[in-house]
This record gives C-alpha cells, structure tokens and sequence, in this order.
C-alpha cells in the first residue's frame, strides 16, 4: 500500500488482490488519476466600487502544472445564489447589495478550494438634467435632476 504514494502523476491500473484464511482468491482492477489541483484562484471584481446599473465582471487567475484550467464561477446577491456566469450584466446590481463571488479552478481531473471575492453596490450622486433661469421681474431658476438609485432629491 505505500507505493501508493509513490505513483506518478497520470492515470494508472491498480490491481488488489486479497486471499482468504481457507485460500479462497479475489481480485480487482481500478483506474485512477494521479493529479495536483490547480491552485486556489486569484479573484477580484471589477469595479471594486460598483454603483446602482454598472456591470460587475470577474478578474481570475490560476495556473496548473501541466493542464488547461476551466473557472466554476458562483455569483452570490446579499447571501442568495445569483448565477454561474463570469459577470453580472449591466442594470442588474442595486444601491447597498452586497455581491459575492467564489471561483473554482478545474483542470479536469480535480478542483482548487475556491478563491472569493465581494463588493459592495455604493449610491450614485444624483444628475442636473437641466437648469432653466428665466429673468423678467424676478429672477427664477428651474433645476431638474434624477437619481439612478431612485433616491429623493433636494435643490438648495
């Protein structure tokens, strides 16, 4: 059995046999796959200051010794499982949602132990649409503005 230990990377054939007290004999043959896991993946999400609307994008990296690698993606919203894409399109994420991502790198034979990341999505300031100023015996000036967050809005 402590040869085992000393199989080299790649698959094998392992054959056991086993022999009973009353010389009764059984055998059998496995396959196994000798592998080292790619290492636990590098993972931030860009932007690291999301606002209400913007896109949220996985940057990953790992490496292997030999084998191509392929990334497990988990999107998270505020603790719910979101999706198993490499980003969250544009409109989704909203004001105060905190979103987690853990990524796994696989090269087919075996996993890395996730590497994670989150953000939290930050208010947006809000926009002057236009400004009116009209002059006749007084003076006015009509601004209007809107919040992407939908937040209420004071002219001072």
């Amino acid at each position: 059995m402590d040869d085992l230990f000393a199989l080299s990377r790649g698959a094998h054939l392992l054959t056991f046999s086993i022999t009973a007290a009353d010389g009764l004999k059984a055998s059998d043959t496995v396959s196994v796959i000798v592998d080292n896991p790619p290492e636990v993946p590098t993972v931030d999400i860009s932007p690291t200051s999301p606002r209400t609307g913007d896109a949220l994008t996985a940057r990953v990296s790992s490496s292997d010794d030999d084998d191509d690698i392929t990334f497990v993606y988990t999107w998270t919203k505020n603790g719910q499982f979101y999706s198993n894409e490499a980003s969250v399109p544009a409109g989704i994420v909203a004001h105060f949602e905190e979103w987690a991502l853990d990524v796994t790198a696989d090269d087919g034979y075996t996993a890395s132990r996730p590497g994670s990341a989150n953000v939290r999505v930050v208010n947006s300031p809000p926009v002057v649409d236009d400004v009116t100023i009209e002059l006749t015996d007084v003076f006015t000036c009509t601004p209007t503005a809107s919040d992407y967050d939908l937040d209420p809005i004071l002219f001072e």
